[in-house]
């Protein structure tokens, strides 16, 4: 344990903890995407429908002030 109660070197500011979350959703995005293809999975939106949605969710989520 380190002076401040934390792991020595095992601590990450709360941006490095972002980043990583942001990458692991783009990832799991990329995976479950491929696996659509793959398994020729039609969508269950419109593409402009989907985008639409997905841009209101981020407009959401930004307005709401959520911590990132």
């Amino acid at each position: 344990m380190g002076p401040d109660g934390g792991c020595d070197g095992a601590t990450r500011s709360n941006q490095e903890v972002a980043v990583l979350t942001y990458a692991a959703v783009a990832g799991a995005g990329l995976v479950v995407g491929a696996m659509y293809a793959l398994l020729r999975v039609r969508s269950p939106a419109p593409p402009l429908i989907a985008l639409t949605g997905l841009a209101g969710m981020l407009i959401g989520y930004g307005i709401s002030g959520a911590p990132t």
